[in-house]
């Protein structure tokens, strides 16, 4: 039963970290949104070196190339795409 509880009280401490990442991705994707695009990808940068998942990461490359892709950047956009 203790171990049950502890589980419990663990997973509810985790909780908020698990939504940080998609908050930073939607976050980055409203900067972006609005023409603030070096907040964007300050935003994107941070996802990429963090400890995202793999999936929040892939979200991240994609964005960052399409960003790079929107400004003539096409080596750079292709970079972010591999």
């Amino acid at each position: 039963m203790k171990k049950v509880i502890l589980i419990c009280l663990l997973f509810l401490l985790l909780l908020p970290a698990l939504n940080v990442f998609s908050a930073s991705y939607q976050k980055a994707e409203m900067f972006n949104r609005h023409g603030l695009v070096r907040e964007s990808k300050a935003e994107l940068i941070n996802i990429i070196f963090s400890n995202a998942s793999i999936t929040e990461k892939a979200q991240a490359y994609y964005l960052l190339g399409l960003i790079a892709y929107t400004e003539k950047k096409v080596n750079k956009a292709l970079k972010s795409w591999r």
